[in-house]
């Protein structure tokens, strides 16, 4: 028996509901509904009554409660492990997604060494989609994420630190690079170039939305698959593109003008694992709430 077969009959017993059970565990229904059939023949007993609602038996119930005591225990021990690993090692296992000099993190990594010189501090720079998988599956203590990406997901706790504005991203020589802001009427007729989506899949459903309901068409046949490459494309006069200022600063390839009217920003906050979270990772939490990050 596995912890997560475990964690799906609670969740299912807590929501009386497979489907409401399935997107809490971020699995499809009949992938929910398979675990529960797996489970009570391995344990041979009848533990859900289905129909409308789902009902859990009398033996449903006791182990109901065998399991919230066991994954209890295991998450307690789970955390006093990575507890005492952090304090042997001092170690943190951090991530986030942008350009190298993204936030200044290197120097952010800098100050907060200075107070804890016994600290290694190991960094990973991915997609928002891969940085959640590493949370979760335990490979990263702390990762830098767009609020919309961990919004919801129940495993994973997380602290705002700071919101910057979209700017749109023209060519040097585009009529609207003078200007000191625009609106979304203006770049109506441009070709908009965004990254591959799947890099911030909740984020950029968002900007799609905000972008559409203005008109301006999206284009992903010629986006790049990171913000660096959709710069590029920008440019060499194949589009505009929009992304927040943090995401080319000191680049004089292309021009910044913030929109003002798009209606929304990229937010960003610090998150971790609930169940796994370090003694170590809590300072560096504290620090960088602590910290000026614009």
């Amino acid at each position: 028996m596995d912890l997560f077969r475990m964690r799906c009959f609670v969740s299912v017993a807590e929501n009386k509901s497979l489907s409401k059970a399935a997107r809490e565990m971020f699995i499809s229904q009949p992938a929910m509904t398979a675990q529960m059939n797996a489970l009570e023949k391995e344990l041979g007993a009848q533990l859900l009554v289905r129909g409308h609602s789902t009902a859990i038996t009398p033996t449903g119930e006791l182990v109901l409660t065998s399991f919230r005591s066991m994954l209890s225990e295991y998450d307690d021990l789970l955390r006093g492990v990575h507890e005492s690993e952090a304090a042997i090692h001092g170690r943190i296992r951090l991530g986030f997604h942008g350009p190298v000099g993204w936030g200044n993190v290197g120097a952010s990594i800098s100050e907060f060494k200075v107070s804890h010189p016994g600290v290694e501090v190991s960094l990973v720079i991915d997609t928002w989609t891969n940085l959640l998988a590493m949370l979760r599956e335990g490979t990263l203590d702390l990762a830098f994420m767009e609020v919309s990406e961990v919004e919801g997901v129940h495993d994973i706790a997380m602290h705002p630190l700071f919101e910057e504005p979209i700017c749109t991203v023209l060519p040097v020589g585009h009529k609207l690079a003078g200007r000191e802001s625009v609106s979304v009427a203006d770049v109506r007729d441009d070709v908009l170039l965004l990254p591959d989506p799947s890099i911030a899949p909740h984020f950029f459903k968002r900007l799609h939305a905000s972008f559409e309901r203005a008109g301006v068409r999206v284009e992903h046949a010629g986006a790049g698959n990171h913000y660096e490459a959709t710069v590029v494309l920008v440019a060499a006069g194949e589009g505009i593109s929009c992304m927040p200022g943090t995401y080319f600063a000191g680049l004089d390839s292309v021009v910044a003008v913030p929109f003002s009217d798009l209606g929304m920003g990229m937010r960003y906050a610090i998150a971790w694992n609930r169940a796994s979270s370090s003694a170590v990772a809590s300072e560096f939490v504290e620090f960088a709430d602590a910290r000026e990050w614009r």
